[in-house]
């Protein structure tokens, strides 16, 4: 695991020079926040990447040997390839709280048959609001219980006590979703003499009409 990103200052600002710096295996990105100015900085991809994958929010970053406590925000990857293009580090402070996006990971197994009804996540992230130190890596959620046609919402999310969430408890996170019964379309001739009145043959009017009188 990556203990800290170590980043340089970084001076390739034009469009023509940041293009040699990724070919050359760094990521262009920019630190502000708690008072510091905004500083361009550039990272060793590998080293980023190895980061990334741990799923952390919060990031110990060392530049000219001082060390950050920063929110890793705004990744924007290249549409094709995935490839990190570039990403911001809003420092923090290690006695503040800060809210920040969370992922969220539907955990366990339906109890039914596939054609009885279809989960669905309808929420990947949640906000909370916590010290950067106790911020989870990611929030579970178990569906093994779900029936058809139920919903999990945000309000259901257990929280360590240190974490408090800020996403609103209604909004709804999965469901699992009937399966769509079409109705059965009656034969066409059938619908066709359903649809005619009857009507007495002319032998059958004139008979009555003898006897009426």
């Amino acid at each position: 695991m990556v203990e800290a990103l170590k980043v340089t200052r970084r001076t390739a600002l034009g469009k023509s020079s940041v293009k040699k710096l990724r070919s050359e295996g760094f990521v262009p990105a920019v630190m502000y926040g708690k008072g510091e100015e905004t500083t361009p900085v550039q990272l060793d991809e590998e080293n980023l990447k190895e980061y990334l994958e741990t799923g952390g929010r919060v990031a110990d970053i060392v530049l000219d040997g001082k060390e950050f406590k920063a929110v890793v925000k705004d990744v924007q990857h290249d549409i094709f390839t995935d490839e990190v293009l570039h990403l911001d580090f809003q420092l923090v402070s290690l006695t503040e709280k800060i809210v920040l996006p969370v992922t969220v990971v539907l955990a366990g197994e339906l109890q039914f048959p596939p054609d009885k009804g279809t989960l669905e996540q309808l929420l990947t992230e949640v906000e909370v609001k916590c010290l950067p130190k106790d911020t989870p890596e990611e929030v579970r959620v178990n569906i093994s219980a779900l029936e058809p046609g139920d919903f999990v919402h945000v309000s259901d999310i257990k929280l360590p006590g240190a974490v408090a969430m800020v996403t609103p408890g209604e909004e709804a996170v999965a469901t699992v979703r009937r399966p769509v019964v079409e109705e059965e379309e009656a034969p066409a001739e059938e619908a066709e003499e359903a649809a005619e009145p009857e009507v007495i043959g002319e032998h059958e009017k004139k008979e009555k009409e003898k006897e009426s009188k």
